[in-house]
């Protein structure tokens, strides 16, 4: 295992034999602790948590192959600890309202404690997957728990399962209303009359937890990230060749070693390689004429959740040539200066290159590029359209991240303060 210290300090020492665990145990603690300051999954990076467990990146891959899988094992984390903290409080309860009371209450509490873990568990991108076992057993218990209530006479009979449910929707409603809008010292929630929902019960309950205020530290990397995200941003995507190169990666030009990026599987060329994500909802795509022209041939027509945001987004074409643009959706021509038209939309939207090297090479040269995301494949082509061609500007970069997609590798970079 690769134990050199990736921020250049004293290499860590290795676990002793049988005990590559803990170094694994290591980095979800890491995780944990950058998640609850970041409450964004998307804002983890691999490299990051190794500088903070003093590894190479190389050893986190060896336990996690992507960003999800840390992810993954930070929510299965914080739901063990939040089983436990329920277990441990409803061990005092004298009866099924009192333990069930004193689950909901635990639970709560947990959530206050630990606002950007509570967000990351149910808003993030990982949290959606389905086929996560772990994730049904806080809602399994709770249905036990009502169901000893009911079962005692201590609730009304029903569908237990049904009243859970509801119970624990209430309960997260009101753990995110405590995260997002803390309460004045003091404020309570209205009361209800005697018979009312187990759910508004839950409510009424978690109003302790709500109360306590987001964590100065948590708040104040919220308002950073937040500013840092006011300013739109233009971002350019290419798929590139470990040499450099850009040109042909599909093969549509037909140039002897075009196709590259596709002979290693779809892994890295479909969907949504570069995790533009929300970008792909409230940014604008630039491209060249030649690379739009190419698009319209792939892109409309196609019904798959990426193909749709696709087709939806709204294409600025650069070309003196174009005279309309109607062959694909939302499209329109850029006519004139590029840089100052690009200026001008950046104050507006987000702007994604994808391609179009005459555009890329125009923006690199206005200094207008902010973000570059790099999907790196094990080729060498020797020859072709280099990305930073010779002559161009000098530019400081700063890596944000570097993740394996597949047999790619994806680079994103941003410009140095």
């Amino acid at each position: 295992m690769d134990t050199t210290s990736a921020d250049g300090s004293a290499p860590r020492r290795p676990n002793a034999r049988g005990q590559g665990e803990r170094l694994r145990d290591e980095i979800i603690d890491a995780a944990v602790a950058m998640l609850e300051e970041l409450a964004d999954d998307e804002a983890l990076s691999l490299r990051a948590v190794a500088r903070a467990v003093s590894v190479s990146p190389t050893s986190v891959y060896l336990y996690f192959p992507d960003r999800d899988a840390l992810v993954l094992a930070v929510m299965q984390r914080c739901h063990q600890e939040m089983l436990k903290t329920a277990d441990e409080a409803q061990a005092a309860g004298a009866d099924p309202a009192a333990q069930l009371r004193a689950h909901i209450l635990a639970q709560a509490a947990w959530a206050q404690d630990h606002p950007g873990l509570y967000k990351v568990m149910h808003e993030s991108k990982v949290s959606r997957r389905p086929g996560m076992p772990f994730k049904e057993v806080l809602l399994a218990r709770t249905t036990a728990e009502v169901q000893r209530c009911m079962d005692a006479g201590l609730a009304p009979a029903g569908d237990a399962a049904t009243v859970a449910l509801d119970l624990r929707v209430a309960v997260l409603g009101c753990c995110r209303y405590g995260s997002t809008s803390p309460p004045s010292p003091g404020r309570r929630l209205p009361s209800r009359p005697n018979g009312s929902s187990p759910s508004w019960w839950a409510c009424r309950q978690t109003d302790r937890a709500a109360a306590v205020p987001r964590s100065p530290s948590c708040s104040s990397l919220r308002q950073e990230r937040a500013k840092e995200h006011s300013m739109s941003k233009v971002i350019v995507v290419q798929f590139v060749s470990l040499d450099g190169v850009t040109h042909d990666p599909d093969g549509n030009e037909g140039s002897p070693q075009g196709g590259w990026a596709f002979r290693y599987g779809p892994e890295a060329v479909t969907g949504d390689p570069f995790r533009l994500g929300k970008l792909l909802d409230t940014g604008a795509l630039l491209l060249g004429r030649r690379t739009w022209q190419f698009f319209t041939k792939v892109w409309p027509g196609r019904e798959d959740p990426f193909s749709a945001r696709m087709n939806a987004m709204p294409k600025l074409v650069a070309s003196r040539s174009l005279e309309h643009a109607d062959e694909w959706q939302n499209s329109s021509v850029l006519r004139g200066d590029l840089a100052a038209q690009v200026r001008e939309r950046k104050q507006e939207q987000d702007i994604i290159v994808m391609g179009s090297a005459s555009v890329t090479r125009t923006l690199i040269a206005s200094d207008l590029v902010d973000e570059y995301r790099l999907m790196v494949f094990p080729v060498v082509l020797g020859e072709g359209t280099h990305l930073f061609p010779e002559g161009t500007r000098p530019a400081s970069l700063a890596l944000v991240s570097a993740e394996p997609q597949g047999p790619a590798v994806r680079l994103i970079f941003r410009k140095a303060e």
